[in-house]
Formats: structure tokens, C-alpha cells, sequence
């Protein structure tokens, strides 16, 4: 079993991947379909494999902590899964990409606030 450090340090490279790719798919969204070419591609795979190392490295926290399943999990869970929306959102609105930048900024830092904070 992996040491609670490990998994905290899982935790943050899925973070940084994530949104790392978020915003290379915003940004990439914004330009003419002819001009996306395969860093569409690396950003989608970045993305998901990045929300992949954040749940299970989360998990793996939560158990290597002993923590219950509490409300503040349950937000968090919430807002991977708005994470995971972001880039279906992106695709299908691509002239939003700065109202959706900024979504994506709430939600991390509402998703470090409730990490660290765990306050329900």
C-alpha cells in the first residue's frame, strides 16, 4: 500500500493534468476546425487520463486516511464529474471558451477548499 504522501502526490499530477488539458481544449476550441489537428487529440487523452489519477489516487487517499465517505467527498465527486463535462461543453460551444476558462478556475478552487478545509 502507498503512503498517503504518494496518493496527495497522484492526486495533484491528475489535477495538473487536468486542467493543463482544459485549457489546451479551450483554447484549441477556439480556433478554425482546420487548425486543431492532433492537439485535440493529446488534450482529450490528457484529460481523461488525468481525471482517472484524480479519483483513484482520491480514493486511495480517503482509505490510506481513513476517512468516511462525507458530504464534502460527495461535493468533490460533483464537481469531477462537472470536470469531466467541461470538455463536452467545450466541443459543443466553442465560442465559450473564456466563460468556461473561468468555470474551470471556481471549480479547482472550490475543489481546494473543500480538500482542504473538509468542512461538512
Amino acid at each position: 500500500m502507498m503512503s498517503a504522501s504518494a496518493y496527495k502526490l497522484l492526486h495533484f499530477l491528475g489535477i495538473f493534468m487536468t486542467l493543463l488539458a482544459l485549457g489546451g481544449i479551450f483554447v484549441n476550441s477556439s480556433l478554425p476546425a482546420d487548425q486543431q489537428g492532433r492537439w485535440r487529440r493529446l488534450a482529450g487523452l490528457t484529460h481523461g487520463i488525468g481525471l482517472v489519477i484524480v479519483l483513484v489516487a482520491g480514493f486511495g487517499l480517503l482509505a490510506r486516511l481513513e476517512l468516511g465517505f462525507e458530504l464534502w467527498v460527495s461535493l468533490k465527486l460533483l464537481i469531477w464529474l462537472a470536470f469531466g463535462a467541461l470538455i463536452v461543453a467545450a466541443r459543443k460551444h466553442p465560442g465559450q471558451g473564456v466563460l468556461l476558462w473561468w468555470t474551470a478556475v471556481l471549480l479547482a478552487a472550490a475543489a481546494a477548499y473543500l480538500g482542504h478545509y473538509q468542512p461538512f
